[in-house]
């Protein structure tokens, strides 16, 4: 590989801000009691990330002495519109409703929710940027429930606010904002080096798009790794001719890898990477 991403889960810092997380077998995070009104806000805070988040910056730390200079390392973490479709909503969901739902009947405390959280990853990215991240990355899952306007609202803003907090430290910034193919164009507002593009998109249009300014990261769908190796060999050959003589693609999945995933068709999707033609 040419790069590791530190992967933590993505809640780590809303059990920081004072919710209470648990793991239910089978149904995943419970987040109780769930931010329906301004009154549950006030039961969060802001934090020290080195105190109460360490343990990460310690396995940045400890990741990046491991791969020494011949790999990187990326920090992580979710943003602010995916965090509070969880913090909202209580626990997972296919349509997130409650979340929804406080964005449009009571958007001040939406935006008061999403300005918090803004705070809070701004020192938490750059706490692992000082623990030795040579790259962040900035994952909004969620941002495939809202219409183009709702993204300009209530997603880019803030994804703008870390992206703006986090220049100064002068490594590369990467934001994937997940199943907003339809109106990519809206993501340019957020200023970053890479921008990641998820399986549902065409990665030359993408490209189009993007145009020479930023990066692109992806797109292989995760799930054709856990077919037959001439179909993920195929794949990759029609990925790659969509971008080849393009010196700005990060090939990667266009979503992350799936456990079932067999560790020979991940190092056959490296070889093919890295043998394209640049």
């Amino acid at each position: 590989m040419d790069a590791a991403i530190i992967f933590s889960d993505i809640l780590i810092p809303i059990a920081a801000m004072g919710m209470d997380l648990t793991f239910a077998k089978n149904h995943g995070p419970q987040l109780n009691p769930p931010i329906r009104n301004r009154e549950d806000l006030a039961r969060l805070s802001t934090f020290n990330p080195e105190k109460e988040t360490g343990v990460v910056g310690e396995i940045v730390g400890r990741v990046r002495d491991a791969v020494g200079d011949q790999q990187a390392v990326i920090g992580f973490a979710g943003a602010p519109f995916t965090l509070l479709c969880y913090m909202v909503e209580g626990q997972g969901s296919r349509n997130f409703a409650e979340a929804k739902k406080l964005l449009f009947t009571q958007p001040d405390v939406a935006h008061e929710l999403l300005d918090m959280l803004s705070d809070v990853l701004c020192e938490y990215l750059a706490m692992q940027i000082r623990a030795g991240a040579d790259a962040v990355q900035l994952f909004d899952t969620w941002t495939s429930l809202l219409s183009p306007e709702d993204f300009d609202t209530f997603a880019a803003p803030y994804a703008r606010k870390i992206m703006e907090f986090l220049a100064p430290y002068d490594v590369p910034r990467i934001y994937f904002p997940r199943g907003i193919g339809s109106y990519l164009e809206r993501s340019l507002t957020v200023p970053c080096e890479v921008l990641g593009i998820d399986w549902m998109q065409d990665l030359g249009k993408a490209i189009a798009c993007v145009g020479q300014e930023r990066c692109v990261q992806g797109n292989i769908d995760p799930t054709i790794l856990l077919g037959s190796m001439d179909a993920m060999e195929r794949r990759m050959e029609e990925m790659l001719a969509q971008t080849e003589g393009y010196p700005g693609h990060i090939v990667n999945l266009g979503h992350g890898i799936l456990p079932p995933t067999r560790p020979e068709m991940v190092g056959r999707f490296v070889e093919l990477a890295q043998s394209a033609k640049v």
